[in-house]
């Protein structure tokens, strides 16, 4: 046990080191990697459009910005698929129950998406728990056709576990600033660079983990509130 731990802090150390050593053209090919290509064109999904929460702000109760453009990219694909269920899912492991995804629900159905046609899932509170809570209700199985909408940058952390249990599951990215704006933005605000390197360092330390775990099956219990 302490050898694989050991282990694991060793890679994370070993990649932080590295992402801040290579230069520009190296990292872009980590990022890109993150987002599993492009998805401006999707096959569309029959059954669910699923999308993952991204955090919500508990002192105003509203969503924050990478969950409310998570929540339209889901909305966009739903309509133009003509998926079953649109499927919000995800919960704060610190607040009450259910709040997230019902703000998701709501900010979907002011964009005009029929309350009756959307799921909620409250259980998940980490990608892992995503796909695992989602088959447990019942309503979709290993050969339902779905689609999983989050952040470009989580897309591949998310359709690697995904795929675990809706072998189906195509990924979409929601809206997010394109990769040549956030070049340009870097130029006249440096500072938003280290914050790229700490999300990137977050999802490949977060896949890592994740494959130890499927290894491991007896440390899971140490990420219940990790994301």
């Amino acid at each position: 046990m302490r050898k694989v731990v050991v282990g694991i802090v060793l890679a994370i150390l070993l990649l932080a080191g590295s992402v801040f050593i290579v230069r520009v053209p190296a990292e872009t090919l980590l990022w890109r990697f993150l987002g599993v290509g492009s998805h401006d064109e999707i096959a569309c999904p029959q059954d669910a459009v699923v999308v993952l929460g991204g955090g919500y702000y508990s002192t105003t109760d509203r969503l924050n910005g990478e969950s409310t453009l998570r929540v339209l990219r889901g909305v966009q694909v739903f309509n133009d698929c003509g998926a079953r269920w649109l499927v919000m899912s995800g919960r704060s492991a610190y607040e009450p129950k259910g709040r997230h995804a019902e703000l998701m629900r709501d900010l979907a159905v002011r964009a005009g998406v029929p309350r009756e046609r959307i799921l909620l899932e409250k259980d998940s509170t980490n990608t892992r728990e995503h796909p695992l809570f989602l088959r447990a209700m019942g309503l979709l199985d290993a050969q339902s056709r779905l689609a999983v909408v989050t952040s470009p940058w989580h897309l591949r952390r998310a359709l690697i576990e995904f795929r675990r249990y809706f072998p189906r599951a195509v990924p979409v990215a929601s809206y997010s600033f394109s990769p040549e704006l956030a070049d340009m933005l870097v130029i006249w605000l440096p500072q938003l660079r280290p914050l790229d390197r700490t999300i990137m360092l977050h999802e490949y330390g977060g896949i890592l983990w994740y494959g130890v775990l499927r290894w491991h099956p007896a440390l899971s219990s140490a990420i219940r509130h990790s994301d």
